[in-house]
C-alpha cells in the first residue's frame, strides 16, 4: 500500500467517525422533544394589543369591537374570543347607538415559515346586539364577520426563540397541539 492510498483510508475513516460521532452527539443532545405552554392570559395580553377596532358600512353603520377576552376550549385545538360590540347607526353625531358582544372561534395552528403559532381559521360565531333594528342586523353581522377574518386570522399568539437551540432544531416538526386545563400545550420535536 502506498502512503497516498493509506492516508486516503484513514481520512475516510476519519470522516466516517467524525460523522458517526456528531449524530451520536445530536441525538444524545436533542433527545428531549420541546414542551411549550401558551395561558389563556398571554392569548389575552396579545388580542388586547390589537383591539380597539372599527369597521364602517356606507357610513352609516359603524361597529367597534373591544375587550377582547379568549377562552380555550378544551380537548381542542379551538379557543373562543369574545368582544364587546358597540353599533352606531345615523350620520355624524346624529344617531343611536347599540351595546352587544359577540363571539368568533379560531384555531391555535403551527405556522413553521414564520415559526410562530397564530389564530387561524376564524368563523363568527354569533352577534348579540339589543334592540338593533332588524334592517340593520344582517349588514351588522357581516361587518362581525369580515372582523373575524380581517383582525383575528394571523395573530401571532407565540414566537419561538431563535435563541433557543432546542426550539430551532425541533421547530421542524409539531408532534402536538391540544388544550388542557386552560394552557395550550405543545409538542415540538424530531422523530426518534
Amino acid at each position: 500500500m502506498t502512503r497516498s492510498s493509506k492516508i486516503t483510508i484513514f481520512l475516510a475513516l476519519l470522516v466516517v467517525v467524525v460523522i458517526g460521532m456528531g449524530t451520536v452527539i445530536f441525538r444524545q443532545y436533542y433527545s428531549h422533544q420541546v414542551h411549550i405552554k401558551i395561558t389563556q392570559a398571554q392569548i389575552d395580553d396579545v388580542l388586547r394589543k390589537k383591539f380597539p377596532r372599527s369597521k364602517k358600512y356606507l357610513k352609516i353603520v359603524e361597529i367597534n369591537f373591544s375587550n377582547p377576552q379568549a377562552t380555550l376550549i378544551k380537548g381542542t385545538d379551538k379557543v373562543r374570543i369574545g368582544l364587546d360590540a358597540n353599533v352606531f347607526i345615523g350620520l355624524g353625531k346624529m344617531g343611536e347607538s347599540y351595546k352587544g358582544g359577540t363571539t368568533i372561534i379560531c384555531k391555535v395552528a403551527y405556522n413553521d415559515k414564520k415559526k410562530q403559532f397564530v389564530l387561524k381559521e376564524a368563523e363568527f360565531e354569533r352577534l348579540d346586539i339589543d334592540k338593533i333594528p332588524d334592517k340593520y342586523l344582517e349588514i351588522t353581522k357581516e361587518l362581525a364577520r369580515q372582523v373575524s377574518k380581517d383582525y383575528i386570522n394571523s395573530i401571532p399568539v407565540y414566537t419561538l426563540s431563535e435563541k433557543d437551540t432546542k426550539q430551532v432544531l425541533a421547530s421542524w416538526l409539531l408532534k402536538s397541539l391540544t388544550i388542557e386545563e386552560e394552557v395550550v400545550k405543545i409538542t415540538l420535536g424530531l422523530p426518534q
